[in-house]
């Protein structure tokens, strides 16, 4: 085989698992296997990241260094390998009744992406280490891209597997503006195809999330305050620049300086998009709603996992909420709170708009059984079916098209054989736009 130069440098389990791959065994998850060994090897690139800001490399590290790479540089071109081969492997083996293979032109996109790290990777063995050192973050960032299209490529087919029909993602919360969601049903042949709100909403973030993200680093904000006042700050500048431009639409002198980070805040602080604001401790939630109100913002509590506490508040605030995840470990201070009575008492406050969520594609699939637990704990059946169906769609502002079987709305439906927050059922048809995805009734 042509590729076994490089084989020999990802260790005899791996070396087991890419030979499986190119020899033809009939296992999709082998991709995500290579997937995962490439995540877990820029994982310890990353931890040597403080080698970055040293003029001078001890002999040691940079042999350690080295030899990640080499690693790194084995394991992504087996992954290649197996991709060049059968690019159909990233959507095999999920029981698609007839195999939509325009998805493989998002396959297509990984594969100039992996192109692209193997020459980035070349390059920087070849250099001496000051100088290959300056190129890692490059690296870093387009090898972790590459690696997350697989996983939502992954991700939204099992979702769309347990009838998933419409989906809406967006940036993590290590930021306190982290950028803009979009809606996205998982069929077409490109992005734009799969796209129906390319700007559903724009996220902001509340509590040891940007905190630490940026408080590790000793760069603002590290404290709860700094983050309600860089957001405060941001947005009253946006708010200016708004102004600014509606000036300018009767006397051009007036236009400000172009500024893209503000341009991006324009429709939220005009509200024409939703603010998703991440928040899970009460008093971060309370601040949440604070500055919303202050800025006149359009806006969603995601998480909301203390909401419990000041559930008359948000009651009375009629505040949209978006619940979960419930099925990840207390990983930090600010979530030891969560409850799985949570829904059911927020559902219950006649005032609230309330959805569940898995917060994770790689759990949407489960979130039907996840919510039986919810039942268990308070929450109505009625409420549950709510949360997963005409909520969301209202949250997203899409009721209109999404969320309910009316007349002149999407024909997205999915067919469970049995009650659908039961364990024990299985999702056995699902229709996305008229057009049947999966059938195994």
């Amino acid at each position: 085989m042509p590729c076994a130069g490089p084989v020999v440098l990802v260790g005899e389990q791996r070396l087991h698992v890419a030979l499986l791959a190119l020899v033809g065994e009939r296992d999709h998850g082998v991709v995500l296997l290579l997937a995962r060994a490439v995540l877990r090897a820029v994982e310890r690139l990353l931890r040597l990241e403080t080698l970055l800001a040293v003029e001078g490399l001890a002999l040691q590290q940079e042999r350690v260094l080295r030899g990640l790479l080499l690693e790194l540089q084995g394991v992504v071109f087996l992954l290649l390998q197996v991709l060049r081969l059968q690019p159909e492997r990233l959507l095999l083996g999920h029981g698609l009744q007839a195999l939509d293979l325009r998805l493989c032109a998002l396959a297509d996109g990984v594969l100039l992406g992996l192109e692209r790290v193997l020459l980035v990777l070349d390059v920087l063995l070849k250099l001496a280490v000051r100088d290959f050192l300056l190129l890692l973050l490059d690296l870093f960032f387009q090898l972790l891209a590459v690696v997350v299209v697989l996983f939502v490529l992954e991700g939204f087919l099992q979702a769309a597997q347990g009838g998933v029909t419409t989906l809406c993602t967006g940036p993590g919360s290590s930021n306190v503006i982290g950028g803009t969601f979009a809606a996205f049903k998982p069929m077409g042949a490109c992005i734009d195809d799969m796209c129906i709100k390319p700007e559903a909403a724009m996220k902001c973030a509340f509590g040891e999330n940007p905190k630490r993200n940026y408080g590790a680093r000793k760069q603002t904000p590290a404290t709860r305050m700094g983050l309600a006042g860089i957001l405060r700050e941001t947005l009253f500048n946006a708010k200016n620049y708004s102004d600014k431009l509606k000036a300018a639409e009767t006397d051009p002198s007036k236009a400000p300086e172009p500024n893209f980070q503000l341009n991006a805040l324009v429709p939220v602080v005009r509200g024409q998009m939703r603010c998703r604001m991440h928040a899970h401790r009460s008093d971060d939630i309370l601040t949440a709603i604070s500055i919303a109100e202050e800025f006149g913002l359009d806006y969603v509590i995601e998480h909301c996992t203390e909401g419990y506490k000041i559930a008359d508040v948000l009651n009375e605030k009629q505040v949209r909420c978006v619940i979960g995840p419930h099925l990840t470990a207390p990983s930090k201070m600010e979530i030891h709170g969560r409850s799985l009575d949570t829904p059911g008492i927020l559902a219950k406050e006649p005032n609230m708009t309330v959805a569940l969520t898995a917060d994770t594609g790689s759990q949407t699939a489960v979130l039907p059984m996840t919510i039986g637990m919810l039942i268990r704990h308070g929450l109505s059946f009625e409420d549950a079916l709510r949360g997963v169906t005409i909520n969301p769609a209202k949250i997203l502002q899409m009721e209109d098209r999404i969320g309910s079987l009316e007349p002149g709305k999407d024909a997205d439906i999915a067919i469970f054989d049995g009650n659908l927050f039961d364990s024990m059922s299985l999702c056995r048809l699902v229709m996305i736009d008229g057009e049947i995805y999966k059938n195994t009734l």
